[in-house]
């Protein structure tokens, strides 16, 4: 039998489909760096 080409590829590729588990120390270099630059970045503008 022929292989059909419109079959989707494994969803087990970390690039294409985030992993459930990010929510661990993924999560924290994701959300946690940008959240303390944008806090940094208000408290320079309040301060300032």
């Amino acid at each position: 039998g022929e292989i059909p080409l419109k079959k989707p590829p494994a969803p087990n590729y970390p690039t294409v489909v985030p992993q459930p588990q990010a929510t661990g120390s993924s999560a924290i270099g994701t959300y946690a760096l940008p959240a303390v630059a944008i806090v940094a970045y208000l408290a320079y503008r309040y301060f300032v």
